[in-house]
């Protein structure tokens, strides 16, 4: 079941989540990324021209199957204050309940970069 947590732990001036006893802890509450998958091939051709003298050609690439490596996901959950409620007595002070609230980060779960695309690099060595 989803649902917002509880509002003994939700600062209702700042919209922050506040993590108490009893409640899940913000370790369980990660977003973890896709994993990371990279291949890395070479492939290398030397020639012989002469007896003291050769060239070597090289095709080297990274993340060769061009597979999407995504990171820094948003993980910033911030919501607005309640409104629309009933204040009850707590230790803490009154806390309001069953009110409304929204969502105010509209980046909350998105990738917003990669590691990077696939890259060819090819070379030529001579020996002597």
């Amino acid at each position: 079941m989803v649902q917002r947590p509880s509002t003994s732990v939700y600062d209702t001036a700042t919209g922050q989540v506040i993590p108490t006893t009893g409640y899940t802890s913000l370790e369980a509450m990660q977003i973890y990324p896709p994993s990371h998958w990279d291949f890395q091939t070479a492939l290398f051709k030397d020639f012989k021209i002469h007896e003291r003298l050769s060239v070597q050609l090289r095709l080297e690439t990274y993340n060769t199957f061009n597979n999407p490596e995504f990171d820094s996901v948003d993980a910033g959950a911030k919501f607005s204050p309640f409104s629309g409620g009933d204040l009850v007595p707590t230790l803490n002070g009154p806390v309001m309940v069953n009110g409304t609230t929204t969502q105010e980060n509209a980046t909350f779960g998105q990738i917003n970069g990669s590691a990077g695309p696939r890259i060819l690099q090819l070379a030529g060595r001579v020996q002597f």
